[in-house]
């Protein structure tokens, strides 16, 4: 995440951190030689019970991590050997957990009693991450707290934007809860600022990265449909920018370091691409798509029924840091791990049963008194899981308040309000699915219009014998054509 970027960035060298990564390494060496010998069917046998979200296998990781953040994880630091890479290791297990946690309370399968257990322990999480100890990389990288600088336009958009996230899963549980008012302010905070720049908001200073960026404009949707104040005009600024600026031209990956402005400093990655998909799919699915099947496309390869990601694409190879994680052969740890989440959401099955099968067999499963945790991730390897295996489909009933909004009258009102709003053309990049002129995206049909009653005695009209067509319209394919003002809606969450 963040933090450790600063550090790589600024060319700290870790000896603890190298440690854990060649013992992490190890592992995936002798987890690649066992797909030679263990059936991914074995491995994988579990793939379609989480695609159809069984509530036995979901609780069984979620009680490992229940334990894990009930205990005082300050008292037992990571040990990365570096203060910095402790506390965001510290914020991000807290904050993926508690993506995770909140998932499964919004989820249609959770009972009542399971969604009070599930809230407390998001609310735990969040407490977690407000904690000084996960607040201090973010801090000491900019010498203020992001919580008190909420009314400047100093950056920290990756702490605010990844708690921002939880707030949001939290508000979409009860619009009233303890966290409300933090989360209307950091909302506010991180779209003012979005709005504020052409390009890109600062992680640190000197250090902008876009896929902290779509934290934050996913915690914007969450924001938007839990409250239903709109976000649009951020959401769809940010897609503009992201498919203009921040898009590997040969692929569409996104890239993973750029200037305020945009300009990129480094290639597209995996990890990133594929970890913005998920954040963005809670704002602008559009986009959080696009993303996804631009990665697929470019680093998805498969052998003996195990499915994996490469970090970088061919051609575009670059250094290999924190977040990628370790890359053996060129494939990516994170950027398989968190390529499951987009996999899920947007149905991917058999993408999602090829990368299950081979995160399960190197994850190394411990399964121990009805909990389960994996060896080699250790407790953010856990809570990446639970998030990405239980990502939801975006603007779907496993993601709605649980509480109606006060009139329907002035949810209409909203929904018309961002209509108009969400209907504004974009001015798409090159790996857009809305681009006019059909390089990507398949033919959509047009909106047609309902059919008219036929009246008591009217004679029907003729039936016409095969298919009618039209001409062309010179500049316009069917992509475009079949994107109307409701489909845009739907697609920034405004729909619920």
């Amino acid at each position: 995440m963040a933090g450790a970027r600063a550090l790589r960035a600024a060319g700290t060298h870790n000896d603890g951190m190298a440690t854990f990564f060649n013992k992490l390494g190890l592992a995936l060496a002798l987890g690649a030689l066992a797909t030679a010998t263990v059936p991914h069917r074995i491995a994988g046998a579990e793939a379609g019970a989480w695609l159809d979200g069984d509530p036995a296998l979901e609780e069984r990781l979620a009680r490992g991590l229940r334990q894990t953040t009930q205990d005082d994880l300050v008292k037992h630091p990571f040990r990365t050997g570096s203060k910095h890479f402790d506390s965001e290791w510290l914020f991000g297990t807290y904050m993926m957990a508690g993506m995770g946690f909140g998932q499964l309370a919004l989820s249609r399968s959770s009972t009542p009693a399971r969604t009070v257990e599930l809230t407390a322990d998001l609310d735990r999480c969040i407490a977690g991450m407000l904690k000084d100890e996960s607040r201090f990389y973010d801090r000491s990288a900019w010498g203020a707290d992001p919580l008190q600088t909420l009314a400047s336009d100093q950056g920290h958009i990756a702490f605010l934007g990844y708690l921002n996230l939880t707030l949001g899963l939290r508000r979409l549980l009860d619009p009233n809860n303890p966290y409300a008012e933090l989360n209307d302010h950091v909302s506010a905070a991180l779209e003012r600022r979005l709005l504020a720049t052409s390009g890109f908001v600062e992680t640190f200073p000197g250090q902008t990265f876009p896929i902290d960026n779509a934290s934050a404009v996913g915690s914007l949707g969450l924001h938007q449909r839990a409250t239903g104040k709109s976000h649009a005009r951020v959401i769809q600024a940010f897609a503009t920018r992201v498919n203009r600026l921040a898009r590997q031209r040969s692929d569409g990956l996104l890239i993973q370091i750029t200037t305020t402005a945009g300009a990129p400093l480094g290639p597209g990655r995996g990890s990133g691409t594929f970890l913005a998909s998920y954040f963005l799919s809670f704002a602008d699915p559009v986009l959080a798509r696009s993303l996804y099947e631009s990665g697929k496309s470019a680093l998805y390869t498969e052998h003996l029924g195990f499915g994996a990601m490469r970090e970088h694409a061919a051609g575009h190879e670059g250094n290999n840091d924190i977040d990628s994680g370790p890359v053996l052969f060129g494939l990516g740890v994170s950027s398989s791990g968190f390529a499951l989440g987009p996999a899920r959401a947007f149905g991917d099955a058999d993408a999602f049963r090829g990368l299950y099968a081979l995160t399960h067999l190197f994850g190394v499963p411990v399964d121990s008194g009805g909990t389960r945790t994996y060896a080699t991730g250790g407790p953010i390897g856990d809570g990446i899981l639970l998030a990405m295996l239980t990502a939801p489909a975006p603007a779907s009933a496993r993601l709605r308040p649980r509480l109606r909004r006060s009139s329907p009258r002035a949810a209409r009102g909203s929904s018309r309000e961002g209509d108009s709003k969400a209907g504004a053309r974009r001015d798409v990049g090159p790996h857009h699915p809305l681009r006019r002129d059909g390089a990507r995206g398949g033919g959509r049909k047009g909106r047609q219009r309902p059919a008219r009653r036929r009246r008591r005695g009217q004679p029907r009209a003729p039936r016409l014998r095969g298919r009618a067509r039209r001409a062309p319209v010179p500049g316009r394919d069917g992509a475009a054509r079949g994107r109307g003002r409701a489909a845009r809606s739907a697609a920034l969450g405004l729909a619920s």
